[in-house]
């Protein structure tokens, strides 16, 4: 007979607790969460742009005139982080953005670089807008610069814009240390920033 009532009590909390669950709202329609992945929108009053780019990316204003071969006059880069290709042979990745209203600097603005061996790849619109296409590919003391360049004239502006990846040369890593980089997962990754570059005036 006692098992009986016990059985009858078990099966009364267990109803009970399944009645309070039901009534209790699941955690994840009240919280909101942030990731890495959480787009963030880059607004350039002055120039009149906007860039949408990732959480996770390190954003920059200074140090990489080098990666601009027309304007060399740095606005803003947008760095992927290095614990995407950890253990792989890419050194530095991003998108940098330049813009120049040197008279010198209007006159190359659709032309391809010969002091840095671009080769043109056409045009694209980008929101609206025609952007002509560069290539580069430069090579120095085991290391790789393969750049992808955008470049148009807005009013009496020149606009320049590079993806960059910079890697190593895997040859010169001992053996197994280190992988080849996913080359067109980071291109890729690059795309999706320079993509959505938009003009606001």
């Amino acid at each position: 007979m006692r098992w009986i009532v016990i059985l009858c009590i078990a099966l009364v909390l267990s109803a009970l607790a399944v009645y309070k669950n039901q009534e209790r709202p699941a955690t994840r329609d009240l919280t909101a969460t942030t990731t890495p992945e959480t787009p963030v929108l880059y607004q350039d009053g002055i120039l009149g742009f906007n860039v949408t780019y990732q959480q996770q990316d390190e954003l920059k204003t200074t140090d990489f005139e080098g990666f601009l071969p027309i304007t060399a006059a740095p606005v803003v880069a947008f760095q992927l982080p290095a614990d995407l290709f950890t253990g792989t042979n890419l050194a530095e990745v991003g998108v940098y953005i330049g813009a120049s209203s040197s008279p010198d600097v209007l006159a190359k603005c659709a032309k391809p670089s010969k002091n840095f061996g671009e080769i043109s790849s056409g045009t694209t619109t980008l929101n609206g807008v025609v952007w002509n296409i560069f290539n580069s590919t430069g090579v120095g003391a085991g290391n790789i610069y393969d750049q992808k360049t955008y470049r148009t004239l807005r009013g009496n502006t020149c606009f320049e814009m590079t993806e960059l990846l910079h890697s190593g040369n895997i040859d010169n890593y001992p053996q197994g240390t280190v992988i080849e980089f996913d080359k067109a997962k980071f291109q890729g990754l690059l795309e999706s920033i320079a993509q959505t570059f938009t003009f606001t005036k």
